[in-house]
């Protein structure tokens, strides 16, 4: 595969895990939202059990900001690097934080 094809996969990826990450924290909202007096309260549990696994999401990001700064070294790449950096640094941020009350 050449280095433009790989940048590419790793573009869509990459916008697909932030998708990915959008849809849980929008999904967080909503059951925020939904909930009243004392399930707001204790919302930081429901939220550490039910959406654990979003931590795992960062995983991908992580890759693939090592994968562009490996294949990005020809000047052609940098402008496609650098959106793709961007865009798992977003994913790694809203995977992390609840970016979910932002919302509110």
């Amino acid at each position: 595969m050449t280095n433009r094809k790989i940048l590419y996969i790793t573009l869509i990826l990459s916008l697909l895990f932030l998708s990915i990450s959008l849809y849980m924290n929008i999904k967080l909202y909503i059951d925020y939202s939904n909930s009243s007096g004392k399930s707001r309260a204790l919302f930081g549990i429901k939220e550490a059990i039910n959406f654990s696994y979003r931590k795992f999401i960062v995983i991908y990001p992580a890759i693939a900001i090592v994968i562009t700064l490996f294949k990005a070294r020809y000047e052609e790449f940098k402008s496609i690097a650098i959106t793709i950096i961007l865009i798992s640094i977003m994913t790694i941020y809203t995977s992390l934080f609840s970016v979910w009350k932002l919302y509110i």
